[in-house]
């Protein structure tokens, strides 16, 4: 669970109290979609991985990802990005996790199904320090 921010805090980060409470939502909706990614990380017999694999890709990705849509429309009627009209933890945290997690464990994964979030991760991948980072990043065995 990500420590909660003071007042203080969320004044500099220039977010309401309202927004960081639905950034925390998000967050937390990916975190349980990460939970089930460790026994099929820790799976050695490959056939039963590859099932345990397509169980949480049906089950479990296309609801998260239904799931934060919805979130995104209740929370500001689509616009940009998920909270609010700047980028926050919670798009830099369903960036990585598209990104970085279900690509690795989804080798075919796309958002092909899911045009806002598509052009959501698109865009975060786009900002200047995002963009260097991907491509300056060392190379890592997925």
């Amino acid at each position: 669970m990500r420590p909660m921010h003071s007042k203080e805090q969320d004044l500099v980060l220039g977010f309401k109290c309202q927004e960081q409470a639905q950034i925390d939502v998000i967050y937390e909706t990916l975190i349980e979609l990460l939970t089930p990614l460790y026994p099929i990380y820790a799976e050695k017999d490959e056939e039963k991985k590859n099932e345990m694999l397509k169980k949480f890709k049906d089950e479990n990705v296309e609801e998260t990802l239904k799931n934060i849509e919805t979130l995104w429309e209740s929370n500001n009627k689509c616009g940009d990005y998920l909270v609010g009209d700047k980028i926050s933890l919670a798009d830099i945290f369903f960036f990585t996790y598209v990104n970085d997690i279900l690509t690795r464990f989804l080798p075919d994964f796309n958002l092909d199904g899911h045009p806002k979030l598509k052009a959501l991760v698109e865009r975060v991948a786009a900002k200047p320090p995002i963009e260097k980072w991907l491509k300056e990043r060392p190379v890592t065995e997925r």
